[in-house]
């Protein structure tokens, strides 16, 4: 499996606040089959310190080389961007990092409430040469089922969490994701995790293996993300 959503990098967001805790969650994900993995540091949160793309780029740099040399994995590097009124500015201005250098960036909503202009902003993006994977997808309440698929037919990608999928989010969201899934409107599965929150890849791929077959769950676990990805 790859896993295209991941916060293990330490000391640069919320996700681990140490070494010791990034280890084992890539301990923990190693044993769960997961050969692959992205780190997707947040990026334009305002309830989080901020830091430069090369301050970044360096932390992963430190952190692969030390990776590489206790486990058997391989690491890329991209953000969770935040909306935000300054990110088109800052993509515009390679500011801001896609997934493995790819021409997609990871999208993540308010929770509260939606933004006014997310057709515009989707427009902004393929404009600027990006394509968009709206991050946990299930999760913005304020969007019904019809509105997603508006959304879809703009050109973005949907990523869901594992954790929706097995219901540890709840039933509300676990319902909203499966029926994503149900109705093909799901490229991609990532486990969203930190140091704080349960892995779960292997149910939730479990799960979808069950109930839509494994060749949809190696689709969204796996052979989906290496082709938009480059990942060989």
């Amino acid at each position: 499996m790859i896993d295209v959503h991941t916060h293990i990098l330490p000391f640069v967001d919320d996700g681990s606040e140490s070494l010791e805790e990034s280890f084992r969650m890539i301990e923990r994900e190693i044993s769960l089959g997961i050969t692959d993995i992205i780190i997707t540091s947040h990026a334009l949160r305002l309830d989080l310190k901020k830091v430069s793309k090369q301050e970044l780029i360096d932390a992963f740099t430190q952190f692969y080389t030390l990776v590489q040399q206790k486990y058997d994995v391989r690491l890329y590097l991209g953000q969770e961007i935040a909306y935000s009124d300054k990110m088109i500015s800052l993509l515009k201005n390679k500011e801001l990092l896609t997934i493995n250098n790819s021409e997609y960036l990871l999208l993540e909503l308010p929770y509260d409430e939606p933004i006014n202009d997310i057709d515009e902003v989707i427009f902004s993006c393929r404009i600027l040469g990006y394509k968009v994977i709206i991050a946990h997808v299930e999760r913005y309440y304020y969007y019904d089922f019809k509105k997603l698929v508006e959304l879809k037919k703009l050109g973005v990608l949907f990523q869901v969490n594992s954790n929706s999928i097995t219901g540890r989010s709840g039933k509300n969201i676990q319902k909203t994701a499966l029926k994503l899934i149900k109705g093909k409107m799901v490229e991609l599965v990532g486990s969203d995790v930190h140091a704080f929150r349960h892995n779960d890849m292997d149910e939730a791929f479990s799960l979808v293996s069950r109930r839509f077959g494994e060749e949809m769950a190696d689709w969204l676990f796996s052979k989906n993300a290496k082709q938009l990805f480059n990942i060989l």
